[in-house]
């Protein structure tokens, strides 16, 4: 489970990440570094990717691997501020994470279309069932039911992270006045 965030400065590797995340020392330093390397990709899969490495982007930091952290990783500041703070960085990550469950359903809804729309699949599929279009039909109308439910709460859910975010925008303009 992740307790810490960070984010991403000028790193454009995994390596390069998690040696400035993680304190990794002699002895078994390569050993380690390859323990903090996967842990980061297991928590954070964008990283396999350059877009993943954007400035400034939000990352979890994996919970305990038995290495320390660095100072680079972002504990909970008890104040009001740290926690706003965090709570919006949070709440980011929350947002690609369900964001990246909506693309994925999508995806498969998409690839279980295609599989009904070809012709040799349906041929296969009509030798072994004679009642496979009417299933074949029933298949593709739950699909495309599937397709707009999904569109629809992925809109819904980029609308209340958005309100979300503002919310927090004014939690943290009250707590600066508080100051």
């Amino acid at each position: 489970m992740a307790d810490r965030i960070a984010r991403v400065a000028r790193e454009r590797s995994l390596k390069t990440l998690a040696q400035r995340l993680f304190v990794i020392e002699e002895p078994e330093a390569e050993r380690k570094l390859q323990l903090a390397e996967a842990a980061l990709l297991r928590a954070n899969p964008e990283l396999a990717t350059p877009e993943g490495f954007a400035s400034g982007k939000a990352i979890v930091i994996p919970g305990d691997i038995g290495l320390p952290r660095t100072d680079r990783v972002i504990a909970a500041r008890a104040d009001a501020g740290g926690i706003l703070d965090e709570t919006g960085t949070r709440l980011e990550l929350a947002g690609r994470v369900l964001s990246d469950r909506f693309a994925a359903s999508g995806k498969a809804t998409e690839r279980g279309l295609a599989r009904l729309g070809d012709r040799a699949f349906a041929q296969q599929v009509r030798r072994a069932l004679p009642e496979s279009a009417e299933l074949a039909s029933k298949a593709r109308e739950a699909l495309a039911k599937r397709q707009e439910e999904d569109k629809t709460r992925a809109e819904r859910f980029a609308k209340a992270l958005d309100e979300a975010q503002e919310r927090l925008a004014a939690l943290r303009a009250l707590a600066e006045r508080q100051r």
